[in-house]
């Protein structure tokens, strides 16, 4: 299974870059997800996760080809 996940704002700078492809066994749901990825970065709460373009929480059930997208929360002033 196919995974592509995208990296925004300062979890991209944090990280280093902006997107990688990993390869998993079997579904798995986003805190699966941020689990194995093992960055702390997007192991906080306010983060924000996206699929395929939509926001979605952290039991989320990912299937293969999708788009995952970690943002932070957008703030205003």
């Amino acid at each position: 299974m196919q995974i592509t996940i995208k990296y925004f704002a300062s979890i991209r700078e944090n990280i280093g870059f902006e997107e990688e492809v990993i390869y998993v066994k079997k579904s798995l749901n986003i805190i699966e997800l941020k689990n194995k990825l093992n960055r702390k970065e997007i192991l906080e709460k306010n983060v924000l996760t996206s699929v395929n373009h939509e926001i979605v929480n952290d039991d989320f059930l990912i299937i293969d080809e999708c788009e995952v997208a970690f943002f932070p929360p957008v703030t205003g002033g």
